[in-house]
């Protein structure tokens, strides 16, 4: 069937339209819709109609099916599992530098007749994404008013800008655990649209591990109501930082995002006219323009911005320096530990939500 033909149309008896109703598949190559014949990827997110056409779709074999799975797997594991199994001493497997191996993982004894083995080490290196990318992009930078190199700072003080707040002390201490010479760590987490009830937080315990204890190291968190950066800058709880890091820069940060397609389109509906909709978008400039004067306020402060996106992060790194002279630390390259996290991006694409990073501080 020609692909350019759009779906075929059938005539079909009252229960193949019931079953094509509840269950909406073409095949992904020729859009074939008969269900009898169409069977689905692996990943559940895409069907064909025979094998030879599967094989046809190098495109989603090469760039989407493995991540989707992925994804399909740690929900079925979430689902199954409410709390994150980790096997005890599992992130004592794991490398500041190199992340959780699954490789290495599997072939230890202790380890390898376990079921979910490869799930598990996706989900930990999910959760691992925080600390190791915070890791990554400062491993060759002075940080503080010392300028001091991760291995020999003894306190360090990091405000989280991201939606979802990653509370798992297992993997903050998993951070400590890497540095021995980090005593204090203070984690404080900002944004508008705060949610810490997720299933990162569900069910986990506070409690700090032996060692931590034994060597008097501490973890303190700071969640913020929801608020904008520059509102948290203005209260009576700022802390002044050593590191900003902004996961999901489109979001947390860029005005392209604040507005749904549908809302730029037909602002109508959304704000009654168009000098509301004007008005809403002066004010998330405004928003925007003052919180990034506030990250780069402090000379030492090294802002972190990690986006899907590479003009994303590019466009705001211009808008930093729009609202205050700034110098690239670092410019925007790949991050080898984004997790695999995805969502549907621009024209349907799945994309990699901590795909890329760069690293800025104000110029004093």
């Amino acid at each position: 069937m020609d692909p350019n033909c759009g779906p075929r149309i059938c005539i079909y008896s009252e229960d193949n339209v019931e079953k094509l109703i509840n269950n909406a598949r073409v095949c992904n190559v020729c859009y074939e819709a008969r269900p009898e014949v169409l069977f689905d990827c692996r990943c559940c997110a895409i069907s064909y109609c025979s094998i030879a056409h599967r094989f046809q779709d190098e495109h989603h074999m090469l760039h989407g099916c493995d991540y989707l799975y992925d994804c399909a797997m740690a929900n079925w594991y979430l689902r199954k599992h409410h709390q994150l199994h980790i096997p005890d001493c599992l992130l004592n497997e794991a490398n500041i530098n190199d992340g959780l191996q699954f490789e290495k993982v599997a072939k230890i004894p202790k380890y390898s007749s376990e079921k979910w083995l490869e799930t598990i080490v996706n989900l930990v290196n999910e959760r691992l994404a925080f600390p190791l990318t915070i890791h990554h992009a400062l491993k060759k930078m002075g940080v503080g008013e010392q300028e001091k190199s991760l291995s020999e700072l003894t306190s360090l003080t990091i405000h989280i800008v991201h939606h979802t707040p990653m509370c798992d002390p297992r993997m903050w201490e998993f951070f400590l655990h890497q540095l021995p010479n980090l005593i204090e760590l203070n984690l404080t987490f900002i944004s508008q649209e705060l949610k810490l009830y997720n299933k990162y937080n569900s069910r986990i315990s506070v409690e700090r591990c032996s060692d931590c204890k034994s060597k008097q190291r501490i973890i303190t968190y700071n969640i913020q109501q929801p608020m904008h950066y520059h509102e948290y800058f203005s209260s009576n709880d700022y802390v002044q930082p050593d590191v900003v890091a902004v996961f999901d820069v489109d979001n947390e940060l860029m005005i392209s995002s604040k507005l749904s397609p549908s809302d730029k389109s037909n602002p109508v509906p959304l704000f009654g006219n168009l000098k509301a909709l004007q008005a809403e978008i002066d004010k998330e400039m405004a928003d925007s323009f003052t919180s990034f004067r506030n990250m780069t306020y402090i000379k030492h402060t090294i802002v972190i911005l990690i986006d899907y996106s590479e003009k994303i992060i590019e466009d705001c790194v211009k808008s930093f320096h729009d609202a205050r002279p700034i110098n690239v630390l670092s410019p925007v390259q790949k991050n080898p530990f984004c997790g695999f996290s995805r969502f549907r991006g621009p024209q349907g694409v799945c994309c990699n939500k901590n795909k890329y990073l760069c690293t800025i501080q104000g110029k004093h």
